[in-house]
């Protein structure tokens, strides 16, 4: 894979990532801009996939939504690493329902409005994981994993999460 094709990757990583967090997290493009010093238009941006954040934005981005950085960055590859390393994701009964294979179904057909619909699922199925009521960094943690890898990913990304949460004001 040639570098721009890794960059055009990790900047539709972040443009889906930083939706789903948002999504997730139940803010306005206002609410968040307000919350992390972002001006709306620069999320618009990012989010569509147009612009190039500065670590800074990014930083006060996830800081705004209580959540790591990294959680912003993280793609399917990497949500397999971590869900091989969680054993609280592999182990949970919940993966056995079968709210996975809709998330799966949604997500392997491709459109953004039925990935979003997984990433609901997704917030659901942590619930029955033994993660808290939404919303919270788990919440926007099992959001982004349901968006690409539904199941483990899902609980792995919220386990990574929680883990990590940016100690901030209650904003979500």
């Amino acid at each position: 894979m040639s570098q721009i094709q890794s960059t055009i990757s990790l900047a539709g990583t972040f443009a889906q990532n930083l939706l789903v967090a948002r999504t997730a997290a139940d803010l306005t493009q206002q609410a968040l801009a307000t919350a992390s010093g972002v001006s709306r238009a620069t999320i618009a941006q990012l989010e569509s996939g147009v612009g190039d954040p500065k670590l800074s934005t990014i930083q006060q981005l996830a800081e705004a939504l209580g959540v790591s950085p990294i959680l912003l960055l993280l793609r399917k590859s990497e949500l397999n690493a971590l869900a091989s390393l969680t054993t609280r994701s592999i182990e949970s009964p919940a993966l056995n329902s079968p709210a996975v294979s809709t998330m799966r179904h949604l997500v392997s057909a491709g459109f953004l409005r039925g990935r979003l619909e997984a990433t609901h699922i997704g917030i659901s199925l942590s619930r029955k994981a033994g993660f808290p009521e939404a919303p919270g960094p788990h919440a926007v943690g099992a959001a982004v994993g349901s968006f690409h890898l539904p199941g483990r990913g899902t609980l792995a990304a919220a386990h990574f999460a929680e883990l990590f949460a940016t100690p901030t004001e209650e904003i979500l």
